[in-house]
């Protein structure tokens, strides 16, 4: 739902780093396959190669900002993350609290999820509106609200969308109740004219 700095509907996609944490005994008990040098060692026998460096600084950064998010809350690394992860859900609840219930009352929006009980990402349909056509229409309004079924095409599909899915919001810590207030006033636009 943040606005774009550069084309309204400009696309952006970024490599992906992932993680394996568990006890080193059970490590020491796998054997997957990896590349030839690679020491045999836990933890390095799971690295497939150069290590993405820039990736894990990413990703430290990525955790320093999430335990930042409880202000003037001291203690270790961990503890300041638990508090700055309450921080967030309590602000991504609020958030959630303005949009959702006016977002369902528009005429003709369908909200299919129930973000209470899962991320703070909410689908939406609206009748007559092709997806594409309303991503298009909220990307020109600096609102990134992206379209489709999100690599989880059987659950679009048990939801009665079919392989287009429907429009996706999310809130996040950056995003303020100018956000919301943007986003229903464009629909309210679009919707009433």
């Amino acid at each position: 739902m943040v606005g774009c700095d550069d084309e309204p509907d400009a696309r952006v996609d970024a490599p992906h780093c992932g993680v394996v944490a568990a006890d080193p005994a059970l490590l020491e008990t796998l054997r997957p396959d990896k590349l030839l040098p690679a020491t045999d060692e836990v933890p390095e026998r799971f690295e497939l190669g150069t290590l993405p460096y820039e990736l894990m600084a990413g990703t430290t950064a990525a955790i320093d900002f999430l335990a930042g998010l409880a202000e003037g809350h001291a203690g270790s690394r961990r503890d300041r993350l638990v508090a700055g992860y309450a921080t967030m859900h309590q602000h991504e609840k609020h958030l959630r609290d303005l949009l959702e219930p006016t977002l369902r009352d528009l005429p003709g929006v369908q909200v299919y999820s129930n973000a209470g009980r899962r991320t703070p990402t909410i689908l939406f349909t609206i009748d007559g509106w092709d997806n594409q056509q309303l991503r298009t229409e909220m990307a020109a309004r600096w609102i990134n609200a992206p379209a489709g079924n999100f690599y989880a095409i059987e659950c679009s599909r048990h939801l009665g969308l079919g392989d287009a899915g429907g429009i996706r919001v999310g809130l996040a810590p950056y995003t303020s109740e100018d956000d919301i207030e943007r986003l229903l006033a464009a629909l309210r636009e679009m919707l009433l004219g």
